[in-house]
């Protein structure tokens, strides 16, 4: 049977911080693929690497990089998907908007799922965001994770004093 084909585009820096987005980004590929029989890949992207003019030393760091990587994604899948789901991971290397076109290429995904993480204007102007670069760049459906809208949905709902009754005329 045909399988609807999600690619979850995690970003393996950035401390707890990006590991909560991840966790995020996950948790809604994983929702979306409960509406029909699915396969989520999960996809993230190390630095630029040229196999080419790589010495013994760099080819040693950039293997121990991607088991740490594979470690890392590992562990956000532990315990997050079903049984019957499956999840792969894939690593790539170099820019990551040309990696994520790729895979999504490569796999024919159906849906990218990307966070968009919470940054100050003046750095996304300078900057540039990945998510904006790969909102206009690819062709395919995808699913914006918002790093603040998902901090605001685990931050638990505190109900508003109520208000102080305005004294009444006899009271005043």
């Amino acid at each position: 049977r045909p399988r609807y084909r999600i690619v979850a585009a995690l970003n393996n820096g950035g401390g707890e911080r990006a590991m909560t987005l991840n966790r995020d980004i996950l948790a809604k590929a994983i929702r979306q693929a409960g509406l029909q029989p699915s396969i989520i890949t999960v996809l993230t992207v190390l630095r630029d690497y040229h196999a080419a003019f790589a010495d013994e030393r760099e080819r040693k760091e950039l293997n121990a990089a991607y088991q740490e990587v594979r470690e890392a994604m590992a562990r956000v899948i532990d315990g997050s998907t079903r049984g019957d789901l499956p999840v792969g991971i894939n690593i790539r290397t170099g820019e990551p908007v040309d990696a994520i076109a790729g895979c999504v290429a490569d796999y024919e995904a159906n849906l990218l799922v990307i966070g968009a993480r919470e940054r100050p204007a003046l750095s996304r102007f300078i900057l540039g965001s990945t998510a904006y670069k790969v909102l206009t760049t690819i062709k395919c459906p995808i699913y914006v994770v918002q790093e603040a809208a998902a901090r605001k949905a685990r931050a638990p709902h505190i109900e508003p004093a109520p208000a102080a009754a305005a004294p009444t005329r006899d009271q005043a």
